[in-house]
Formats: structure tokens, sequence, C-alpha cells
């Protein structure tokens, strides 16, 4: 709900992302996820979440690893 709430921004989304993935909640972490791309495409975090995220599908992972490379192809994090 409250990634829903009017005025939130990227990083309030990455902040509760964030929380969630160092508790595994995996269902969570997918729905924060999809709500921080949905709202905000160009966010490097949250497509760096859905690549490194175990419960991703290889289809996710691949857009992922696709757009990260669009965002920041200079980025020594991401695997080539």
């Amino acid at each position: 709900a409250v990634a829903k709430t009017p005025g939130v921004t990227a990083f309030h989304i990455g902040l509760m992302l964030e929380s969630t993935v160092k508790a595994e909640q995996r269902d969570l972490t997918a729905k924060l996820n999809s709500e921080l791309i949905n709202k905000f495409p160009r966010d490097f975090f949250g497509w760096k979440v859905r690549y490194f995220n175990p419960a991703s599908t290889g289809k996710e992972k691949s857009e992922a690893l696709e757009v990260l490379h669009e965002l920041d192809p200079y980025n020594g994090e991401i695997p080539k």
C-alpha cells in the first residue's frame, strides 16, 4: 500500500525493496520490485534486484540484464 501512496519516489520504494531482500521475503520482493520497475522504468536498482533475485525467471533475468546494460553499459557489477 505504501508503494502506491501519492508522492512516493523510487528512493522510497527502493528502501522498502531493500528491506524485503534482506528479510528474504521473496513474494513481497517480487511484488515491490514490479511496482518499482513499472513506476520508474529507468531505476537501476529495481532492474538489478530483478536480475539477482533467485525467484526471477530466466526471461525476467534476461530482460533485466539487457536493460541494465542500456542504463549503465560500463558498470562492472553487471555480468556481460
